[in-house]
């Protein structure tokens, strides 16, 4: 981020000259922090050849042909076969970040440029911290929006939580919930419908978060939420996209971001963030493949009606784990390989590491090319090596992120990774599709935009992009570790 500006411009008094700040000094800081400071921005691939229009068109490698055969000399020759293919399609989300600049504060660009360069820089430097966090939060997550999950009631309106997709008690999760984000419950004793509100603004916002009784609270709202809901990301605005205010169940579920599956094409949007790891690395719904889902961090069966990773549970315990378009009904390797050991703690282990590990290459025929887990999954891997007297192999990766070895594979820590967890990733098969690189908004020739009705000017910045794999088998995660 550029450190001093206060001479870069020499008149700053007016919107076209901070535009210019903007886009010449700050466009380029901006997307190399954006696109490097965490361990996924950083490593994973980018892709805009398949990238069609507001979709993303892959052919999908799902069967072998058949017409191969060992035989005698004279015999027949087998039957012709092809490949089989299926089409990935999935449409691109769009995530902005947005800042908004007070009238006062442009007139003293007049007279007090140093001062005027200090707001900006702190409006910049606050909108890729809280841009950066929110998009590696949903890299780690199942494109549902889900923050947390309610594991007690303090005195309604005040909840306890915990992280959605941790393991237990160990690591009840605060980092996703902030005072002012706007909030919904989403009630998944049933057909994991959204619960009303009765004030007219439909989401709440969050008024306080106490991290040391792990509690967060919103007004008084109708219907209150039951242990066991989970809190959902809300649109952050008062109106829902229709310019309604979003209080029928119409409007719910316009605003909501629950849900795994992108829209089929022509048909709206049934998700509106990205896809993460813990979609991409879901099983095929059995007990000891499956993401804990209920209020005490263990497994759950996915009651009729529910909606899970994807798709909608027709009975009870079904859970589909569809990705991409692609329905693993049709396409038996389409899921990832999962140790789970339904919901039961158990100790982290070098021979439960390597079946993970061996399963990328037996199943899916690539050796993993980094290890992410948690910082206190870290620790008792590490504490394995020294009680085995075997040598801690620490070295830096580029970006400064520390890593200990396994297999010749670096493993490393993630703040976002659920707790209890240890993903092995075949990044070869990961990719970042994307329309285009952080851009701000700037096609009527301005970047700055005058807030109506306000003494305001905002700009917004966006980044068009989704997270896929091409090889879900080539993946695996280890779940239930207990620290």
């Amino acid at each position: 981020m550029p450190q001093d500006l206060t001479g870069a411009v020499r008149d700053t008094s007016g919107a076209g000259s901070i535009d210019t700040i903007l886009k010449e000094f700050y466009l380029g800081p901006v997307r190399e922090q954006l696109n490097s400071e965490t361990l996924l921005m950083r490593r994973l691939s980018r892709n805009e050849e398949n990238v069609e229009g507001r979709e993303v068109v892959i052919p999908l490698h799902t069967g072998r042909t058949p017409g191969i055969i060992a035989a005698l000399e004279g015999a027949d020759m087998p039957d012709p076969g092809s490949q089989g293919y299926t089409d990935m399609r999935f449409q691109i989300p769009f995530n902005y970040g947005r800042i908004r600049i007070s009238g006062p504060a442009m007139a003293s660009a007049r007279t007090k440029r140093g001062a005027f360069i200090r707001i900006l820089d702190q409006e910049i430097r606050g909108l890729v911290r809280d841009f950066k966090n929110d998009l590696n939060r949903q890299l780690w997550g199942d494109g549902s929006g889900r923050l947390a999950t309610i594991d007690g009631i303090a005195s309604d309106p005040i909840f306890n939580v915990r992280g959605v997709w941790d393991f237990g008690d160990q690591a009840p999760s605060f980092r996703h919930l902030q005072v002012g984000d706007r909030v919904g419950f989403e009630d998944f004793s049933g057909a994991s419908v959204i619960r009303s509100f009765a004030g007219a603004a439909g989401w709440e916002a969050i008024t306080a978060v106490d991290f040391n009784n792990r509690t967060f609270e919103v007004p008084g709202a109708g219907a209150a939420p039951a242990v066991g809901d989970h809190v959902i990301k809300g649109p952050n605005t008062t109106t829902a996209q229709s310019g309604a205010s979003p209080s029928t169940a119409a409007d719910y579920a316009e605003t909501s971001f629950r849900g795994c599956v992108n829209g089929s094409p022509g048909t709206p949007r049934t998700k509106k963030e990205m896809m993460g790891l813990v979609g991409i690395c879901s099983g095929n719904g059995t007990t000891t493949t499956q993401w804990p889902i209920n209020s005490t961090g263990t497994y759950a069966a996915v009651a009729a009606g529910q909606t899970y990773c994807g798709t909608t549970g027709g009975t009870a315990g079904a859970v589909g784990q569809d990705l991409q378009g692609v329905a693993s009904a049709t396409a038996s390797d389409w899921v990832s390989n999962n140790f789970f050991n339904v919901g039961v703690g158990r100790a982290l282990s070098t021979d439960l590491m390597q079946q993970a590990f061996d399963a990328c290459e037996e199943i899916g025929q690539a050796t993993p090319s980094i290890g992410i887990t948690t910082y206190g999954v870290r620790r008792k891997y590490v504490d394995l090596l020294v009680s085995d007297r075997r040598y801690v192999n620490e070295y830096t990766l580029d970006g400064g992120f520390k890593a200990v070895d396994f297999n010749g594979v670096p493993i490393v820590p993630e703040k976002d990774c659920p707790e209890g967890s240890m993903f092995f990733l075949s990044e070869d098969y990961l990719s970042l599709y994307r329309m285009s690189d952080f851009y701000w908004l700037d096609k009527d020739g301005a970047i700055l935009s005058r807030v109506t009705g306000k003494d305001s000017w905002e700009a917004i910045m966006a980044y068009y992009s989704e997270l896929a794999t091409d090889r879900r088998n080539t993946h695996a995660v280890i779940g239930d570790i207990a620290i």
